[in-house]
């Protein structure tokens, strides 16, 4: 089991140090969720956890910083919900191309501009169907390989996809 207050003490540190603000409750409302990716090789949360492999890259609105963190700690500390529903989609749908990825992701990849206003408004009207025609089940394939190479590892070089 790992010591929680030492972890937090460590994030806390690492993000205030990227931030403008000079304390926690401040500085972690800098901080957006720009990205999430699966990592194919095991990594350290900046709290100091191994190994993650979810990880969730967060961007400083205030002063343009990067941060990665593991997606427990963004839930935990940034109260940051959608890295989950992500996380939960990208493990689905990999697990089964055909199954249908949850809407807070849907709305997420549509605001990154993964895919457009026509896939977008395809999939929500879709995504409750049972019975999809073979061309149907053929698009929502499209739109989730397109969703699954999002969120790879390669992006990592260059995370930040906000648009300002």
């Amino acid at each position: 089991k790992r010591d929680f207050n030492m972890c937090e003490f460590k994030l806390f540190q690492e993000i205030i140090a990227l931030s403008n603000a000079d304390d926690w409750e401040e500085a972690k409302k800098e901080w957006d969720l720009d990205s999430v990716y699966e990592s194919e090789e095991k990594q350290t949360c900046l709290c100091g956890h191994y190994p993650i492999v979810n990880i969730c890259v967060l961007y400083n609105v205030s002063n343009k910083n990067v941060a990665e963190v593991g997606n427990e700690c963004v839930k935990k500390f940034f109260k940051i919900e959608l890295a989950d529903a992500i996380i939960k989609s990208i493990k689905k749908i990999k697990a089964d191309i055909s199954k249908s990825i949850n809407i807070e992701t849907i709305d997420y990849l549509h605001s990154k501009r993964c895919i457009n206003d026509w896939e977008y408004g395809f999939y929500k009207n879709i995504k409750a169907k049972r019975k999809l025609s073979d061309k149907q089940m053929a698009i929502k394939i499209k739109i989730n390989n397109k969703f699954l190479q999002f969120t790879k590892y390669e992006l990592k070089d260059n995370p930040v996809t906000t648009n300002n």
